[in-house]
């Protein structure tokens, strides 16, 4: 054994910064809410968050009753709030079944989430057919571009609209009734409606571009980069719009008592 053994010099400690987690959201004593505001936070904007986890610092009512009735408000803002936005945008039947559920009674049982459920269930056919519309768009980059687009809309909206995190939060709390008023019929039928409703909107936008100047490798990689915007702007004010009636949902339903 050497007593002569190299010393290996140390190197100086790196200064490490320790990074501050940012705070957790303060959970209520309220399953519904706690649901519903998780939701929120993932669907809207970061400077409207503040106030969605604010409105739960103050004493929550969370008895069972109360925890029933929040479900069944959330359920009834779903089926006859957010799902006829949406159905509005078909002519004809779509705008029928949007007058149908808003002259609904108001859900707060579950006679009255079976009855919603018989006219929810119109949107039963709607995704079969939005996918046969748009099985049409292929053969071409230019088609493909816009039904690429079109679903990536679409697989954004119930989220974005927060119909994601209502129906959720109704769930929690009330998943026989909302099974009775099909949320999930009503949530996929919102879907295939966006597709069709992105497609007619970013179809006009692609047709433009192609036919614009410049090389088919230049535009097809321009298309690609723009078409999602496109095709979501057809969906962008009413989402916003549900996005603000879902804050203000939120408060009710943390003011009940």
């Amino acid at each position: 054994m050497s007593f002569f053994r190299k010393r290996s010099t140390q190197p100086p400690t790196a200064h490490r910064t320790v990074e501050t987690p940012a705070p957790l959201r303060p959970d209520s004593a309220s399953a519904v809410l706690n649901v519903l505001t998780t939701g929120l936070d993932s669907a809207v904007p970061e400077d409207r968050r503040a106030g969605i986890s604010a409105a739960l610092g103050g004493p929550i009512d969370s008895s069972e009753d109360c925890e029933s009735r929040r479900a069944f408000i959330a359920l009834d803002w779903l089926v006859r709030t957010w799902t006829p936005r949406w159905t509005r945008f078909v002519p004809g039947v779509g705008e029928e079944l949007a007058v149908n559920l808003e002259g609904l009674p108001p859900i707060t049982d579950l006679a009255t989430a079976e009855a919603a459920g018989n006219f929810v269930g119109v949107l039963a056919s709607t995704p079969a057919q939005a996918e046969i519309t748009i099985a049409e768009y292929k053969g071409n980059i230019y088609d493909e571009a816009a039904a690429a687009a079109a679903r990536s809309a679409a697989s954004r909206v119930c989220a974005e609209s927060a119909g994601t995190a209502v129906a959720d939060a109704a769930a929690s709390t009330v998943l026989e009734a909302c099974l009775a008023a099909r949320t999930d019929v009503a949530v996929n039928g919102v879907t295939a409606i966006a597709l069709l409703v992105s497609l007619d909107g970013v179809a006009p936008y692609i047709q433009h571009w192609a036919a614009g100047p410049g090389e088919i490798e230049a535009k097809t990689l321009s298309i690609r980069a723009l078409a999602p915007h496109a095709a979501w702007r057809s969906l962008e004010s009413t989402a916003e719009s549900l996005q603000q009636s879902a804050l203000q949902l939120h408060r009710r339903l943390v003011e009940l008592r």
